[in-house]
C-alpha cells in the first residue's frame, strides 16, 4: 500500500467496513439534517440552566457582540469603555454583518454559530474519511453533530463555536498538506492562527499539528509541512500585530492581563486545586460521558502505538490535540464551554476505540460502534428531552421587558444589562472592576438606570451600595437561574 496515495491504516485501526446497504450519502444527509434541525429548533430558547456553572450562556452573547450592536444601532463602535473587539475582533466583525443584514437579536446572532457548527461538521466528516474510511467518518459525524453538550453550546452566540470551527478547518488542511504539498500546510497555519485570534484559548492547540508530525511515519514530508505550518501561523500573527495589536497595544495588554489573572495558577498548590476541581467537575462528564470515556480509551490505544510512529495522521493529530488540551485541567477558571475545544479529537479517538473493539469481539458486524453511538444518543436524548420540557425564553423576554421599562435613549448600567441587550435598542455599559467602566461609571456615563444581579459580587452592590439604598427598584427580571433588579438611580453627580 502506498501511504501517500491511499488511506493510511495501521493495525490499531482496521480497514473500515462499508456503511451497509444504505448509501453513505443518505446516511450523511440524515446526520447533517438532524444536526441542523436540532440547532434551529426554538433558537430563541435559553440554554439549559444545567449546562454550565458559569453565567456566560446568559451574559456573553450580549457582551461579545456589544461593539457590533453599537455600530448598527448607534453608528459608532464604542459607546463606553468596554470594547469586545479587543477580545475577538473577528467574531465581532461577523456579528456586525449579521446584525446589519438581519437586524439585532439573539436568534440572528445564534444563526452565525449554527452556520459555523454546520461547516465544522462537514469538514470534520471529510477529515475522518481520509484515514478512517466512510463508516468511522459517519460514526464520528453522528457522535459529534448530535452530542447534547456540543449541540447546546453550538447554538449559542458565544466565541467557542467559531474557534472550534477554525480548529477543525485547520486540522483538515493539515491532513491535506501531507498529500498535497506546502500550500495546504501554509493554509493550515493560517486557519489555526485565525482560531487563536478568534479566541485566545485556541493557543492550547497551536502546537498540536507539530507534535503530531513526530507521531507519524517518516515517509510523510514532515519538515516541509512543519515549516509551512509555522509560516502560515506567523503570517496571521504579523497581520494581526500590525493591523490590530499595535494600534491598540495598551488596551490589549490591559485586557490580556485582566483575563490571565484567573487563567493561570499562582502556585503549585493552586495548580493542584485547579486540577482536582476540574477533574471532578460533573458538567462535562455527566453531559457527554460516552464521548469522554470512550475517547479516553481511544487515546490510550493511540498512545500505545505512538512510539512506533504507526498512527494514521488523523489519529496522531487527535492524540496530540487532546494532550495539548489537557492544559484546560490546570486552569483555575475553566468553565464547561472551554471543553468543546477537545470534543472533535475525542470523537475521533472514540471511533478508534470502537473500531478496535469491533475487530476483537464482532469482526463481521460493527455492533460495538453502533452501541457507542446509540448509548450516546440515548444519554444525550434524556438531557435534551428534559430541556424540551423545561425550556424557557428568559433572555429575549427580559430583554424586551427591559426595553419597555426604560425610556428610549437612556443607558442601563450592568453586566446583565448588556446580556439582556439584544432584543431591545437601549444603550448599555458593563462595569468590570480593574478593566472597563470602573471609574465612577454612574457619573461618567450619566447612567440613570442600573440592572443589579441578586448576588453579592455584582459591581453595583460592591461599589454603589449607598446609591442603591436610595434608588427606586422597578422590576426584577429573570435570566436563566439568575435574577436582576432594575433600579432607577438618583440623578448622578456631574463627573
Amino acid at each position: 500500500m502506498d501511504a501517500k496515495s491511499t488511506p493510511y491504516v495501521s493495525r490499531a485501526v482496521a480497514p473500515a467496513r462499508e456503511a451497509g446497504r444504505v448509501p453513505a450519502w443518505l446516511v450523511w444527509s440524515l446526520i447533517l439534517g438532524a444536526a441542523l434541525a436540532l440547532r434551529l429548533f426554538n433558537l430563541a430558547a435559553d440554554a439549559p440552566t444545567t449546562l454550565s456553572w458559569s453565567g456566560a450562556p446568559f451574559t456573553d452573547e450580549g457582551l461579545y457582540s456589544h461593539a457590533a450592536r453599537n455600530r448598527v444601532l448607534f453608528g459608532v463602535w464604542r459607546t463606553d469603555e468596554w470594547d469586545n473587539r479587543l477580545v475577538s475582533p473577528l467574531h465581532d466583525a461577523l456579528a456586525y454583518l449579521v446584525f446589519r443584514w438581519l437586524g439585532v437579536g439573539y436568534v440572528q446572532l445564534r444563526l452565525l454559530s449554527v452556520l459555523l457548527a454546520m461547516v465544522a461538521l462537514a469538514v470534520f466528516w471529510r477529515l475522518l474519511r481520509v484515514d478512517l474510511g466512510e463508516r468511522l467518518a459517519l460514526l464520528g459525524a453522528a457522535l459529534w453533530g448530535l452530542d447534547y453538550f456540543w449541540l447546546q453550546f453550538s447554538r449559542l452566540g458565544l466565541l467557542e463555536p467559531g474557534m472550534v470551527a477554525w480548529l477543525v478547518i485547520g486540522a483538515w488542511l493539515w491532513r491535506r498538506s501531507l498529500d498535497g504539498g506546502a500550500a495546504w500546510a501554509l493554509a493550515s497555519g493560517v486557519a489555526i492562527g485565525i482560531a487563536w485570534v478568534w479566541k485566545s484559548l485556541a493557543l492550547l492547540v497551536v502546537p498540536a499539528p507539530l507534535l503530531a508530525l513526530l507521531l507519524i511515519s517518516r515517509e510523510w514530508p514532515r519538515r516541509r509541512v512543519a515549516a509551512s505550518y509555522v509560516a502560515g501561523l506567523g503570517a496571521v500573527l504579523v497581520v494581526y500585530g500590525v493591523a490590530w495589536f499595535w494600534p491598540h497595544r495598551n488596551e490589549l495588554v490591559a485586557y490580556q492581563q485582566f483575563y490571565a489573572a484567573d487563567r493561570f495558577p499562582a502556585s503549585l498548590d493552586g495548580l493542584g486545586q485547579a486540577l482536582g476541581r476540574n477533574v471532578r467537575s460533573p458538567y462535562v462528564w455527566s453531559q457527554t460521558p460516552v464521548i469522554m470515556a470512550v475517547g479516553v480509551v481511544g487515546a490510550g490505544i493511540a498512545a500505545g502505538r505512538a512510539g512506533h510512529r504507526a498512527l494514521p495522521p488523523v489519529v496522531a493529530l487527535s492524540l496530540a490535540w487532546v494532550v495539548c488540551g489537557l492544559g484546560l485541567l490546570l486552569m483555575p477558571y475553566s468553565p464547561p464551554r472551554y471543553y468543546t475545544l477537545v470534543l472533535p479529537p475525542l470523537v475521533c479517538l472514540a471511533g478508534v476505540a470502537a473500531n478496535v473493539a469491533d475487530n476483537l469481539f464482532s469482526p463481521r458486524r460493527p455492533i460495538l460502534s453502533i452501541g457507542v453511538l446509540g448509548l450516546s444518543l440515548v444519554w444525550g436524548g434524556m438531557f435534551y428531552m428534559r430541556w424540551l420540557g423545561e425550556r424557557q425564553t428568559t433572555l429575549p423576554d427580559s430583554s424586551r421587558a427591559l426595553g419597555a421599562l426604560v425610556p428610549p435613549g437612556e443607558l442601563v448600567l450592568g453586566v446583565s444589562a448588556c446580556g439582556l441587550s439584544l432584543d431591545n435598542e437601549l444603550r448599555c455599559a458593563p462595569p468590570f472592576a480593574g478593566l472597563a467602566n470602573d471609574a465612577a461609571p454612574v457619573a461618567a456615563l450619566g447612567a440613570k438606570y442600573a440592572l443589579v444581579e441578586n448576588n453579592p459580587d455584582d459591581y453595583m452592590r460592591r461599589f454603589y451600595g449607598a446609591l442603591l439604598a436610595e434608588a427606586t427598584p422597578i422590576r426584577t427580571l429573570p435570566f436563566g437561574r439568575q435574577r436582576a433588579t432594575l433600579y432607577r438611580l438618583e440623578d448622578p453627580p456631574t463627573p
